[in-house]
């Protein structure tokens, strides 16, 4: 992963907002310097603005994966159009598992991103460890430099009787009610305003560009977040990733999960065909139903589907014949 710039010359700036279109950005940092703070905010300037977005449970807005197994749903529709935010990815993308069916899939949704709109922001105190699957994905690197940090409020100018240096007041426009920025920094919604918390909290970081990115590696911003302490609210810090559970996902339970939704769609289907009129029905045709309503397309077999019939209570009309009633079982 590119964290350096190139020359100065080849700095330059890029049209539109720094996740783009679909794109897949690392956050890295040391502890506390202020990268998961950095890592909500973008977060939420893509909620705010009506996009889906999915997090692991440390985020108080958005929607939570209660299913892990959602991150590798190779249907299409599972991650459509969405933010994906990953704190701590080597908990769940750790290079030592790149081989498990979970990391695998996975992999797969990942690089077809683009084409079902899924842009991905994960966090990580260093990309050794991280699966490369995610690693060859990234559009930009955010590095947040080990400088940032926080300091109280100071009020006036005065010297530091210690080192003799003068300290400059860094009051913002949140204690001024006739700046233009007040309403920025007072803290509208679940903000927290400046003047409420007792420090100040200064984020300075890079973005650099990927081989992924449409414009090449290596270009380079250096830029600064004032009064991080206004996003405090967004994360839970306290909030532990599990681990174990993509640890041990493997291809029987994916197998599993997705013939209990499949289940679930078959009992569906014919709920609507009984809706319809239709009181019996053959394995035959219900393979014909099946064709075009489900997306993506989920095929049978006829022995498939009398075993289906079977598992959610249909019974046959007459024993010897393979007519179904869906009547009864509708009625039981």
């Amino acid at each position: 992963m590119t964290t350096d710039p190139l020359p100065a010359q080849n700095i330059i700036g890029r049209a539109g907002s720094l996740l783009g279109e679909t794109m897949v950005t690392a956050v890295l940092g040391h502890k506390r310097r202020g990268k998961t703070l950095l890592a909500s905010k973008l977060c939420l300037e893509y909620f705010l603005g009506g996009g889906k977005l999915y997090h692991m449970g440390n985020l108080s807005f958005g929607e939570k994966i209660d299913d892990i197994g959602m991150l590798a749903d190779q249907n299409a529709s599972a991650l459509l159009n969405c933010l994906l935010y990953l704190d701590e990815a080597k908990t769940i993308l750790s290079s030592r598992n790149s081989n498990s069916a979970f990391q695998k899939l996975i992999g797969n949704n990942m690089m077809q991103a683009g084409h079902q709109g899924l842009s991905i922001i994960w966090t990580s105190q260093f990309q050794t460890g991280i699966s490369t699957d995610l690693l060859d994905q990234c559009d930009y690197a955010i590095v947040v430099d080990p400088r940032s940090g926080r300091q109280p409020w100071l009020h006036k100018d005065k010297y530091n009787a210690s080192t003799g240096r003068l300290k400059k007041a860094n009051l913002c426009a949140g204690f001024d009610k006739r700046n233009p920025f007040y309403d920025e920094h007072a803290g509208p919604g679940r903000l927290l305003a400046c003047a409420e918390s007792n420090e100040k909290r200064t984020i300075l970081y890079k973005t650099v560009t990927q081989r992924s990115h449409p414009s090449g590696p290596g270009i380079t911003r250096h830029k600064t977040l004032h009064c991080a302490q206004r996003f405090y609210g967004l994360s839970d810090t306290t909030f532990k990733i599990d681990a174990l559970a993509p640890m041990l996902m493997n291809t029987d339970q994916f197998r599993a999960r997705q013939e209990a939704e499949t289940i679930v769609k078959f009992g569906e289907l014919l709920k609507a065909l009984n809706v319809r009129g239709m009181s019996e029905i053959t394995p035959a045709e219900i393979q014909g139903y099946m064709q075009g309503s489900f997306d993506p397309p989920i095929y049978l077999d006829i022995r498939q589907i009398r075993s289906y019939l079977k598992s959610i209570g249909v019974r046959k009309v007459v024993q010897r014949e393979d007519r179904w009633n869906l009547d009864a079982w509708s009625k039981a």
